[in-house]
């Protein structure tokens, strides 16, 4: 394995696993007296200097960014394995960063970050992480979460769920009608997902409010109504699975039906 000699921040490069398991790192030292964001979380347990030289030793490769937009900028680039995201960095937040890459990736994504309010921790799901970690944290542990994410990522053990022409593969936040790919939203992906884990069921508003949105979305449920429209469209004819319960909320079924 190739070792690089620049310090924190720097771009690191061409630091290829032979097998192309790769990690985009973004995280911030809050104790940094040049302002700069690089690798490292500051607090106890947790050696600024140590996280992307633990994943390199276990045979993984570590594109460094310093700051939110230089992350956006290599997941242009490339294509990663997992992400791990700070949220306090400079220019772009690490909530902005995951909101951006959730338009167009399902790279799975752990949030490792000072903030650890429930506020911030349930923020982070509904942008789209599928991991939250605060500091202070084992290294051990991190590295059996990223581990545990590239495995996801590349297919080991990957969840399917299946319900009528509509698929999705939890792992890689992947949606298929009838064999087609379809980029949704995070939002409304996540919507699908509570409604395809609970297909057949009839979940009211309110349910939908508190698992996609989260329990201190403070508007009113008629939010979901216009989601299910956005998702429903994106769906195409296959969006007629989803049942409108009058006065109640909405359920997925196996069949097509005709517009509620």
């Amino acid at each position: 394995m190739q070792h690089t000699t620049e310090g924190p921040g720097a771009k690191l490069r061409g630091l290829r696993h032979p097998f192309g398991t790769s990690v985009c790192y973004t995280v911030m030292e809050r104790g940094d007296s040049r302002g700069g964001a690089h690798s490292g979380g500051g607090g106890r347990g947790a050696s600024a200097h140590h996280h992307p030289g633990l994943l390199t030793a276990h045979g993984l490769t570590c594109a460094l960014a310093k700051d939110g937009e230089e992350a956006l900028e290599r997941l242009r680039e490339r294509d990663y394995d997992a992400v791990l995201l700070d949220v306090l960095m400079p220019n772009l937040d690490g909530f902005a960063v995951c909101r951006a890459v959730r338009e167009g990736s399902g790279v799975p994504i752990l949030f490792l970050t000072a903030l650890g309010g429930e506020k911030d921790v349930l923020r982070g799901y509904a942008l789209g992480a599928d991991d939250y970690v605060t500091k202070p944290f084992s290294l051990a542990v991190l590295l059996a979460k990223t581990e545990a994410l590239i495995r996801r990522s590349r297919g080991g053990g990957a969840e399917t769920l299946a319900c009528g022409a509509i698929t999705l593969e939890p792992g890689r936040r992947a949606c298929t009608v009838g064999g087609r790919p379809v980029a949704l939203p995070p939002r409304e992906y996540e919507l699908l997902l509570c409604l395809m884990r609970n297909k057949g069921q009839v979940l009211r508003r309110e349910q939908l409010l508190d698992k996609v949105w989260g329990i201190d979305f403070e508007g009113g449920d008629r939010a979901v109504d216009g989601r299910i429209k956005v998702l429903r469209a994106a769906l195409g004819p296959a969006g007629k699975q989803i049942r409108t319960v009058f006065k109640v909320g909405y359920k997925l079924e196996g069949e097509q039906h005709g517009a509620d």
